[in-house]
């Protein structure tokens, strides 16, 4: 309540600033009245804002003005992807357009409004997972005039960037301040230095990681080896050891030329975003199916073990009668190249659902595989929202398949095996 006190006394526009969230894919049967009955149930919301076209029809995207940012961070995290009038909406952060040159560095993305979102964080770390350090002095970049103290404190993180004592965690909840990360750390492990929260410079929010700088050695050994554990609103915080300046300079520079392994650029291949005009003839159902996939992939790729397939894709939208490899297999034929060599196509079913055939029916889906990624590339691009494929109303939904480092190791091992077994038998049928 005290930092809420605080936040009253600031100036409004820093108010405004920052407990403004921004609202996409909005059904278009809503009202202002609406959006704010529904939001306010997470905190006092100030105003609702609801994008509209020249003729008065909404574009499916507004904004909500929260009190303060405590309530605006809440309504994020619980509302993002939920439905609303059986529509799910994605919340974001909102950005003023006074930022659109920086954000249009980080994203090529132009949405034309007054104000502009940054996207969830969790898209654009599926990227970059390592720990940088310009996330150490961030609480530095504020545009608010620092007290002496303040300052002296971002001079003592520096400096203590990378002893012993100073440990780095993710997954801590973006309505945490600095003095309750502080109260926490001291409450499970003891006396702490100080702790600060990394902060996103451009939308002046939580990054959800910050620094801890404990007064003894041993306790931030005990904490990195999960001796003892940090628990903050329900939420274990992740410990990791800091690199040193000369590692991290290293890594930085090496990945300036390293190659992106895990092929993350192509996650955007396929997708059509709410608003845009590739997104104006696509039906609502495949909109929502399309967010939904979207959001599910984006968390599949939290995980480090799993990739991005350069030559495999996933189709989603297939019929579910009549429909099986050799028809798959024949529809990708028509849209790619004569040359292109097709090494699979196979559609998912589900072996304990059968028809009255009794063999298994379809999931919907199927994946087909290429020799060469630049087929695979064209085949996409040319079926991805085409609506003489299937129907105006269903189209097909075709991205790079994710795979499973570990299930394809195994996949391997056990190929390897049936190869040597084969041969073995072989070599006794020859004796």
């Amino acid at each position: 309540e005290s930092n809420k006190r605080e936040l009253k006394e600031l100036n409004p526009r820093v108010i405004r600033k920052t407990a403004r969230l921004v609202v996409r894919n909005l059904p278009f049967n809503c009202n202002e009245e609406d959006v704010r009955k529904y939001f306010s149930t997470f905190g006092q919301v100030v105003e609702v804002k609801l994008l509209r076209k020249n003729d008065g029809r909404l574009v499916g995207c507004g904004f909500v003005q929260y009190e303060d940012k405590f309530s605006a961070a809440n309504a994020l995290q619980h509302t993002s992807g939920e439905l609303f009038k059986g529509r799910p909406i994605i919340v974001d952060w909102a950005v003023p357009k006074h930022k659109y040159h920086i954000l249009k560095c980080v994203d090529s993305d132009v949405v034309e409004s007054k104000e502009l979102d940054v996207r969830n964080k969790s898209d654009k770390c599926i990227v970059k997972e390592e720990i940088k350090e310009e996330n150490i002095p961030a609480d530095s970049k504020s545009n608010r005039k620092r007290k002496p103290s303040e300052n002296k404190k971002t001079n003592n993180l520096r400096s203590h960037a990378d002893d012993d004592r100073t440990v780095f965690f993710k997954n801590v909840p973006f309505i945490v301040d600095n003095e309750q990360l502080k109260e926490c750390a001291e409450k499970y492990a003891g006396a702490v230095e100080y702790a600060v929260i990394c902060m996103d410079p451009l939308t002046e929010h939580s990054k959800g990681t910050a620094f801890v700088r404990f007064i003894k050695k041993e306790v931030a050994e005990k904490v990195l080896n999960n001796e003892l554990k940090l628990v903050l609103h329900g939420k274990e915080l992740y410990p990791h050891e800091l690199l040193k300046k000369e590692e991290l300079l290293d890594r930085n520079s090496k990945g300036k030329i390293s190659k992106d392994k895990r092929n993350l650029y192509l996650f955007k291949e396929g997708l059509i975003l709410a608003g845009t005009a590739a997104a104006r003839s696509v039906s609502q159902g495949d909109m929502n199916k399309r967010l939904i996939l979207e959001r599910q992939r984006s968390r599949s790729l939290r995980n480090l073990h799993k990739f991005l397939s350069t030559n495999r894709l996933v189709i989603y939208n297939l019929p579910f009668y009549n429909f099986d490899n050799k028809k798959l297999l024949l529809l990708f034929k028509k849209y790619c190249s004569k040359k292109a060599v097709i090494s699979e196509a196979r559609v998912m079913r589900n072996l304990k659902d059968l028809d009255d055939n009794g063999l298994p029916r379809s999931k919907g889906y199927g994946f087909v595989s290429f020799k060469r990624h630049e087929d695979a590339l064209s085949a996409l691009r040319a079926l991805n929202n085409n609506p003489d494929v299937f129907s105006d109303k269903k189209r097909p939904i075709v991205l790079f398949s994710i795979e499973d480092k570990a299930a394809l190791l195994l996949k391997e091992k056990r190929q390897m095996k049936v190869i040597k077994d084969k041969s073995t038998i072989s070599k006794k049928l020859q004796k």
